[in-house]
């Protein structure tokens, strides 16, 4: 009963750590879906000078509960968001009403379809049709193309999401998403080659129809996306993600010659003598891997040689290591 007074004396304290604590607060409450608190948010986001980040939480709370005025609040933001800084924050608001756009008035969207920059026309198009019910694909897929980072992870974000239930529906997105990879644009490279892992890894998880999919994809794919599609595979929590490349014996680059040795490694009980011996030099740093990856060399090399236990026994120090050996 006494909540909303407890929060209302944290929104008026001086205390240096008022902004980390109330984060938290708000990011409890989307969590679950206490909506009795959104006025509670909405008078954080009309304070002055807030916290940038602590305004966007309390405003995507806002808007997620229909607090009184928060749409408002929003085009007022959003219509005052001028020149080159404003054009950030035109494309950060579009993004915080896309992501809860099943909550909200498709109308909210219609002055993002009219706006100058192409990416949050785009993201216009995408939020009125999740807010109508209907999810537009070929959107999302365009979206994707535009090759915006912000936009790009929240479509492999919802893509993910959705996988889990209705891996049909989701399967062009991904795909989509590592096809991206492939783009010349530098500035965004790194950031679109890490959806791609994920995109791969979401993909083999959760679409039983993948395998096709993802191996004409690598066959077709670059240098770099085939990394990038190897370490997903690598990180993929289903049995034998080796299948994707099943029949490659020759890799563009030694990198993903080590890559794909330690896949199919992972998912083996025994490895030819030569291949057991390139995963033992993988282990001493002579397959280029990150150190990540090496560890994970070294303990599959353990088990495939039937060294784990003893591996175990002397890291855990338990003095039963020399006896064992």
């Amino acid at each position: 009963p006494g909540a909303m007074k407890i929060l209302n004396h944290i929104n008026a304290s001086d205390s240096a750590n008022r902004d980390q604590v109330r984060s938290l607060l708000l990011r409890t409450i989307m969590k679950y879906k206490f909506k009795n608190f959104a006025g509670w948010a909405m008078n954080i986001a009309r304070q002055k000078d807030v916290d940038r980040g602590v305004y966007y939480q309390a405003l995507r709370a806002a808007l997620m509960f229909n607090a009184p005025g928060a749409i408002n609040l929003w085009m007022q933001r959003y219509d005052k968001a001028e020149g080159i800084d404003g054009a950030a924050e035109r494309l950060r608001l579009s993004m915080l009403v896309v992501d809860i756009a099943k909550r909200l008035d498709p109308r909210i969207f219609k002055p993002m379809r009219k706006d100058d920059m192409e990416v949050i026309r785009q993201i216009g198009m995408v939020g009125t049709a999740l807010a109508n019910g209907k999810p537009d694909i070929d959107a999302m897929i365009q979206l994707v193309r535009m090759n915006n980072v912000l936009a790009s992870r929240w479509i492999l974000q919802w893509a993910a999401k959705s996988a889990e239930k209705n891996a049909k529906l989701a399967r062009p997105l991904l795909v989509a998403i590592i096809q991206a990879a492939e783009s010349d644009e530098v500035r965004s490279k790194p950031g679109r080659l890490e959806n791609a892992v994920l995109a791969t890894q979401k993909l083999d998880e959760h679409d039983p129809d993948a395998l096709p999919i993802l191996s004409t994809l690598f066959k077709r794919s670059s240098v770099l996306v085939q990394e990038a599609m190897l370490m997903g595979l690598i990180r993929s929590d289903v049995p034998h993600p080796e299948k994707v490349i099943e029949g490659i014996t020759k890799f563009a680059s030694p990198q993903s010659a080590s890559m794909a040795l330690l896949l199919r490694a992972k998912h083996t009980d025994k490895l030819p003598a030569d291949q057991l011996k390139q995963l033992a030099l993988i282990v001493r740093g002579g397959g280029d891997l990150l150190a990540p990856l090496r560890i994970q060399a070294a303990w599959i090399y353990l088990k495939l040689t039937g060294q784990y236990r003893v591996a175990l026994a002397t890291v855990l120090g338990d003095g039963t290591s020399t006896r064992t050996r």
